[in-house]
């Protein structure tokens, strides 16, 4: 953060296995959405960070962040002016039952359904993932059809089995598309942590944005500084590199996406790798 700065550890007392001190705040789309801020805490686990945020984009985030050492985080979801879309169901198999997927995604999603166990409504059994690679527990298909795949916005919908029942080894898979936030969706959710009464460094905007909020997160890190008394820096992601481009033309775009912007409370993270998150999903960060 500071240049021409050098620190030398002479006692190893610096050096400790105990996570950060500092608090920071992420905006990004999840399940609690409204100003008032999850907090996140580094000895939450997935599942307890899930239960508050949701299987969404700003609970990887945090997941990622408290492995990495965060101490504490506060959320302000947003639910995303632009609503994730529903692919086509893929049925692989010969049974004649279907299963649809039903809802309003609040993530990207591999959803896949394998009937572990034949049989009609309350006595086949299914599993089911939202990477297309880990499953969960056998579960016997509800008596309704109707199971609500928790934390994710969607429904599985089992269709009629009055004709016949579900085969064993039938798989349906389908993919979704997440939400995305509007730029004023970002700027009203700073707005609302400039208001919290707690202490914090930085504030992440979480997925992609690009040169028009860019420029005023800027605009609002130096009111931030000279009206509220309360400087603090803002971490964006920029977009990864398109199969066509070469790395020169990406960095090219990029450096033409940031021009004319220029201030010390704005970064753009533009590196991007494939990451293993603490439950276990493989995901491109």
């Amino acid at each position: 953060m500071y240049g021409d700065v050098n620190v030398t550890i002479g006692d190893q007392k610096a050096v400790t296995s105990i996570a950060g001190i500092g608090a920071h705040v992420k905006i990004g789309v999840g399940l609690a959405s409204g100003a008032v801020p999850v907090r996140i805490t580094g000895s939450m686990d997935s599942r307890a960070i899930r239960a508050k945020l949701g299987v969404t984009p700003v609970a990887s985030a945090c997941m990622d962040a408290v492995e990495n050492g965060a101490n504490e985080i506060y959320c302000v979801a947003v639910s995303g002016a632009v609503k994730g879309g529903i692919g086509e169901v893929t049925h692989t198999g010969t049974g004649t039952a279907l299963v649809e997927v039903q809802g309003s995604p609040l993530n990207s999603y591999t959803v896949a359904v394998n009937i572990t166990e034949a049989g009609k409504r309350n006595e086949g059994a299914f599993s089911y993932s939202l990477d297309g690679e880990n499953f969960s527990d056998e579960i016997t298909i509800p008596e309704d059809g109707q199971y609500a795949l928790e934390g994710t916005g969607l429904t599985l919908a089992f269709g009629d089995t009055a004709a016949g029942g579900f085969v064993q080894g039938d798989v349906f898979t389908v993919s979704t598309t997440a939400p995305e936030m509007s730029n004023q969706e970002v700027l009203d959710a700073v707005d609302a942590v400039g208001d919290m009464n707690v202490s914090f460094e930085y504030i992440h905007i979480v997925g992609v944005s690009g040169r028009v909020l860019w420029s005023a997160l800027a605009a609002v890190a130096n009111l931030f500084l000279t009206e509220r008394k309360r400087p603090c820096f803002f971490v964006c992601e920029g977009r990864a590199k398109r199969d066509e481009e070469t790395l020169e033309d990406y960095v090219e775009a990029m450096k033409q996406e940031r021009m004319g912007i220029s201030s010390m409370f704005l970064q753009v993270v533009c590196s991007h790798s494939e990451y293993t998150r603490m439950d276990g999903a493989v995901s491109e960060v």
